[in-house]
């Protein structure tokens, strides 16, 4: 005659009325270890599903759950944000969220196209490409206008000072005017190499 006999704790069959243990496996919650031996049934060893994993039962290895990632199917870690992490399949155990690289460690790298802003992945807009495209010329420019008000100062007067220079050499005295005319200057101003008459290179313009 035929009777039931029940499966061992942890494990299932995987249709309903199978008359032989042979039929038992894993259940939902449980992996098969890998190198676990043939197990009670001759089917293998069940283990205990990981924790932070999901375990489908069956032959199927374990996955990550939402919010986990793993590098070996024993290991999960947990993802920051958790939500770039979504629950695994059974042909992908680590599943991103849209916008990061699928095989990217705990899903923190964004796809090319996206940008990462406090650990979100953003899609990239037209108006950010145009942005990144354009913000190294900007940031010229701006520099190039703080800069140019004070070049101009700074020639005007340096032109006034030589312009005084020379209006001094005309009248008498000629190089003692010159050396009055200098020790008068900002010792700041009288160590520019194109005042100072003492350089070789020191000349009136």
């Amino acid at each position: 005659s035929i009777y039931c006999q029940p499966c061992w704790g942890g494990y299932t069959t995987e249709r309903e009325g199978s008359n032989h243990t042979s039929e038992c496996v894993c259940a939902p919650g449980y992996f098969a270890a890998p190198d676990g031996g043939p197990g009670p049934h001759g089917t293998g060893v069940c283990e205990r599903c990981p924790t932070n994993a999901v375990c489908g039962g069956g032959d199927a290895a374990p996955v990550s759950g939402d919010g986990y990632w793993t590098p070996d199917q024993n290991n999960f870690f947990e993802c920051f944000p958790p939500e770039a992490c979504l629950q695994g399949t059974k042909d992908r155990p680590n599943v991103c969220q849209k916008g990061r690289k699928p095989d990217g460690r705990r899903c923190v790298e964004c796809l090319p196209g996206w940008y990462r802003h406090k650990s979100m992945c953003y899609e990239c807009k037209f108006h950010d490409k145009l942005w990144a495209l354009l913000s190294p010329f900007v940031i010229i420019f701006l520099l190039f206008c703080c800069a140019l008000p004070r070049t101009i100062r700074t020639y005007h007067r340096r032109t006034a000072v030589l312009k005084h220079l020379d209006e001094g050499s005309e009248g008498a005295g000629g190089n003692g005017m010159k050396k009055k005319c200098m020790a008068r200057l900002p010792k700041r101003i009288r160590n520019m190499e194109f005042l100072n008459p003492e350089r070789p290179s020191w000349r009136l313009i």
